[in-house]
Parts: C-alpha cells; structure tokens; sequence
C-alpha cells in the first residue's frame, strides 16, 4: 500500500525489473505485477480511511483462503478487525483488508482466475514472508485461530524465532519486534535477487534506504533491511 502509485511502479520497476498492469477497482487503481509472464504481486494507493489513520505505506501479505466470508467472522471473534472488503477485483479475486489484534494489517484473498504469486524462490520473486510483532504468543494464537497454523520456534541471538505451518508445509514465520524498531507490528516480505550487494547500490540510488546491512543467515543465505522511498519496509534476499 503506497502513497504515490506511480512512484511505486517506478521505483520497483526499475529495482526488479517488474511489468504492471493496472485494473479498477471499487478502492481505486490496482496495479498487478508481474516479471517474465509470472505473477509477483501488486501495488495500490492506500484508501483514505487508511490515510486518516496515519498507517504508513507498507507491503501486505495476502493469505489464501477458501471462505472469504466465514474468515472475517473469524477474524472478529479471535480479536482482529476489517479496514475494508470484501471488495471484487474483476475476475481476478475477492479480498478484505484486514488486522491482526496488535495491528498487524494484511489482506484475504478469496481467489477466482488469480490463486496468487506465481514467481516464489525466485529471483525478482517473493522469497519469503514474515510477522514482527510486540506480542509474540498472543499472535501464533490469533494466526492458529483463524487460519489453522501450528508453529515450532528456533532459537537466535536475537530472541526466537517461529515458523508457522499448515501441515507438513511451512507458510512463514514470526519474531518479536526489537526495541526501538523503527515500525509498528506488521508484516514484511523478501524478494529474491541475484545479486545481494548489487541489488542494494540500486535500490539507494533509486531512494531506498538502507535500515539493516547485509546480514547473513549460515546454511541459507543472506538479506538486507531496506525502506523504499514512501518509507515501505522490505528485504532483499539471496540464497546461498
């Protein structure tokens, strides 16, 4: 969700390489993105109502359901909210945008012709996703509430680490935020690039700011903490 649809498509455009192509909707402008033919994901102007609430522009993740309607009934009752929806994107899809009880806002994608990302572990793709949270174990119980996910923690340096599954498959993972992080509980993604430092010189010569250098992660990888230039937070990703 950006202030500026236009400066968004640019600024990623350039970064990864990203086509777009814009559909109407009843909220406005939406923006699909996509690289060599496969989905990525999709950009659109925050709502007014999202604006009056001083929300920061941000990346959202979308979470596939079945039932659009009976997981907003769920959402309410485990304590989470609705900012807007359902709302019909053409053939596409139907979503609602939503929030976690400590405020964490994604969306609920109900798919028609659209199932979601196409590009995932790849380069300019989606690489992976994540929950940062003040209140860890009340948000897996929300999560777990709503959509069925179970959880097992990892230990790091920096606190534990869950990753959250549905089944044998992992769907993402969730950490406490630090004090002093510089955002609210949200939820952030990965996109994969060939080159991490490369990559990174781009993206700050096009606006973006770095908020965490390359970091790696033995056994895995590497990733870098970046602010694009509305202040969106989002990582940069390269597998070892």
């Amino acid at each position: 969700m950006c202030l500026d649809l236009a400066a968004a498509k640019n600024f990623y455009g350039q970064l990864f390489g990203w086509q777009s192509e814009d559909q109407e909707s009843p909220g406005g402008t939406y923006s699909l993105l996509s690289l060599e033919g496969q989905s990525v994901g999709a950009l659109a102007e925050m709502p007014d109502d999202m604006r009056e609430q001083d929300i920061p522009p941000h990346w959202q993740v979308y979470l596939f359901v079945d039932d659009l309607e009976q997981t907003l009934a769920k959402i309410h009752e485990h304590g989470g909210g609705v900012c807007f929806g359902p709302r019909q994107l053409g053939q596409k899809g139907r979503f609602a945008s939503c929030f976690d009880p400590h405020g964490a806002h994604f969306q609920v994608w109900q798919p028609l012709e659209q199932k979601g990302a196409e590009r995932c572990g790849k380069d300019g793709g989606l690489a992976w996703c994540e929950l940062m949270t003040t209140q860890v174990e009340s948000a897996l119980e929300f999560y777990q509430n709503v959509f069925g996910w179970s959880h097992t923690s990892m230990p790091l340096p920096e606190g534990a680490y869950y990753l959250m599954s549905e089944g044998a498959d992992r769907v993402t993972g969730a950490m406490a935020l630090p004090p002093g992080a510089p955002m609210p509980p949200c939820w952030l993604v990965y996109f994969q690039v060939p080159d991490l430092a490369a990559s990174l010189d781009r993206a700050k010569e096009l606006g973006a700011t770095l908020m965490m250098p390359e970091t790696p992660v033995p056994g895995f990888g590497s990733f870098a903490f970046l602010a694009d230039p509305q202040q969106a937070f989002f990582y940069l990703w390269k597998s070892a």
